[in-house]
């Protein structure tokens, strides 16, 4: 019980320490014109921080339903929640990463040349 606390309390902390950067991206998304993504929204989009923090505020919850169904020790617990949830946060890495040029122009129909 005291686990499934302190994650929650950390994934709130978490959740409200990526609110502004999140708040800012909605607002250049809707500033933003039609046409090609500029460089400052790219980099936006592409922060480690929202793609790495949600992924691993989901993976801290499924790890509390692992450790309320498994019912480990309290050390278990604790250890099996911060280790899921660091996996959950190396998870968002590949996404928070700019596409290889030739992997882009694949998906858009560009061709070099």
């Amino acid at each position: 019980m005291i686990a499934f606390l302190v994650a929650l309390v950390a994934a709130e902390a978490a959740g409200a320490a990526i609110g502004r950067r999140s708040a800012a991206l909605r607002h250049a998304i809707d500033m933003a014109p039609d046409g090609p993504i500029d460089g400052d929204l790219r980099r936006r989009i592409l922060d480690p921080a929202l793609w790495c923090v949600p992924n691993a505020i989901t993976a801290t919850f499924l790890a509390v339903v692992f450790v309320m169904v498994v019912k480990p020790s309290g050390l278990g617990s604790a250890m099996v929640i911060v280790v899921i949830a660091l996996l959950g946060a190396l998870s968002g890495i590949p996404f928070s990463r700019a596409p290889h040029r030739a992997h882009s122009d694949a998906i858009t129909g560009h061709r070099a040349g």
